[in-house]
């Protein structure tokens, strides 16, 4: 096989850049995070974090199954959008909640069975209020909570999120705080100018 030299240098470039591009990038997302939503914070702070090995979070005490459960908890909230139904009920949310892992990714934040949300129960769908209350209270947590994500109203999204934040944004902080320890001063400085559309 013929071999090519030139490709070999041309690789290493790109393997060995001239600048510390993971710090670069932990960067760019911490700063993305200060003008963001309040999930868009976590997010970009919890992809920072993702950004460094097991090895370096131990170092800066930064936990990553913590980091890994609030990034996805996050995530489908933030993606969760508001769905208009065809006829003249009112809007409601569809949070995919079904795959976490109720003990380690919600119970630690989760204040109540489930949050206000319509009365779409499949084939149950014809049970009246009382009926429909006392299913819900004979499920389990993690039925309950599951079953109730599928059509939250905007007030059961609403203080969803708010009771997720209330948990999330302190260590959300405290990890943030410890990542940027791991950026030079100067790259957060040059990057700020940038991405404000300033000459460095």
């Amino acid at each position: 096989m013929t071999e090519h030299p030139q490709r070999g240098e041309e690789a290493a470039f790109f393997q060995k850049p001239s600048f510390n591009a993971r710090e670069r990038l932990i960067c760019s997302h911490l700063i993305e995070g200060i003008n963001a939503t309040p999930l868009g914070t976590v997010l970009h702070t919890m992809q920072a974090a993702l950004l460094l090995d097991a090895e370096k979070l131990d170092d800066l005490y930064i936990d990553m199954e913590q980091v890994v459960s609030i990034y996805t908890v996050a995530q489908r909230l933030a993606a969760a959008k508001p769905i208009t139904p065809y006829n003249q009920d009112p809007q409601f949310y569809v949070v995919h909640t079904l795959t976490l892992d109720f003990e380690k990714d919600v119970k630690p934040w989760l204040k109540i069975k489930y949050y206000p949300h319509f009365n779409k129960t499949g084939r149950w769908d014809k049970l009246d209020k009382k009926e429909y209350d006392e299913f819900m209270e004979e499920s389990s947590p993690k039925q309950a909570f599951d079953h109730a994500n599928k059509s939250l109203s905007i007030d059961g999204y609403e203080a969803l999120v708010s009771d997720f934040l209330e948990y999330a944004s302190p260590r959300v902080q405290e990890i943030g705080g410890k990542l940027a320890l791991t950026v030079n001063p100067e790259t957060y400085t040059e990057l700020l100018r940038l991405m404000r559309g300033e000459k460095t």
